[in-house]
């Protein structure tokens, strides 16, 4: 990266993320959330252990898409990536979250596709009214994928530091809190510098509301109180990104090219692997009749 966002940290807890290792982890949790989803019971308590560990994914996805916007060369090419692989991997996401080929909503890269637009938009040099107007369609399209207007959200938080190099990527806008680890007194959370600076405000009150609407939608589709918490208690494990995103360390990290793209074959080739592995223990006239 040209730059970093954090300035370095002593103490106990080193900064020992760079932006590779914050999606390698992202990987393992959203592997180990589709693996959930296809094959343990989504109110059982190895379920909701799963799916809160699943959902450091978006938050950690959405950061590094800001920090991709604002280190990327060329944004065209990044959304032109998201848009080739938002198409091959739809195939993929109909099949893993409805056994089927039609298509329902769009998979996670459509709605990065569609945050980086948002990201765009905000800092175009559109009259203010014009850009609210573009952010509102973005809502509109990123509620089509998988994440929903959530991701557009916590992106947006992420990119609270303005358009100015100099600022970071953070600020102290609107929902954001100074947020680090510290070494001593058993403290873990306090003030911190300006470059530390994550939306932890924004993004207490976003997890909140993710798991009342979760609620909400279960109680409306018959559940009762009880199965709708246990299953909108697990949207608060955005949370859990946030220790993990105060330990970058605002660099790319090592891997070269393959790094670069293997994320965009892997989303698509597990979501594939894990619906053949959840077919193959179906009947020949079963899997016939879900494709």
């Amino acid at each position: 990266m040209d730059q970093k966002i954090y300035r370095p940290v002593t103490g106990r807890f080193p900064e020992a993320f760079s932006g590779q290792g914050l999606k390698l982890l992202a990987i393992a949790a959203m592997t180990l959330d589709h693996l959930a989803w296809a094959f343990v019971p989504g109110e059982s308590l190895p379920g909701m252990a799963l799916h809160t560990v699943g959902r450091i994914t978006a938050p950690v996805m959405c950061f590094l898409l800001v920090e991709g916007f604002r280190h990327t060369g060329s944004p065209k090419r990044y959304a032109l990536r998201l848009a080739v692989f938002a198409l091959v991997s739809q195939p993929a996401y109909a099949l893993f979250s409805s056994g089927t080929l039609v298509f329902g909503r769009f998979n996670m890269m459509w709605t990065l596709l569609i945050c980086l637009m948002a990201l765009w938009i905000r800092e175009s040099s559109f009259p203010p009214s014009a850009r609210l107007l573009g952010l509102a369609a973005t809502a509109l399209a990123a509620e089509a994928g998988d994440w929903g207007v959530w991701a557009l959200v916590m992106t947006l938080l992420f990119a609270g530091g303005g358009t100015s190099a100099e600022r970071g990527l953070f600020s102290r806008g609107a929902g954001t809190l100074r947020i680090r680890i510290h070494s001593g007194g058993g403290e873990k959370f306090g003030c911190a510098k300006p470059e530390a600076n994550l939306p932890v405000a924004g993004m207490t009150v976003t997890a909140g509301m993710l798991a009342m609407v979760t609620a909400a939608q279960c109680r409306a589709a018959g559940m009762s109180p009880g199965q709708a918490a246990r299953i909108a208690l697990p949207q608060l494990g955005i949370l859990l990104a946030l220790p993990l995103l105060s330990r970058y360390r605002g660099e790319r990290g090592r891997g070269g090219a393959w790094a670069k793209w293997f994320f965009y074959f892997y989303y698509p080739g597990h979501l594939l692997l894990i619906w053949l592995w959840k077919a193959a223990s179906l009947s020949p006239s079963q899997i016939y009749t879900l494709v």
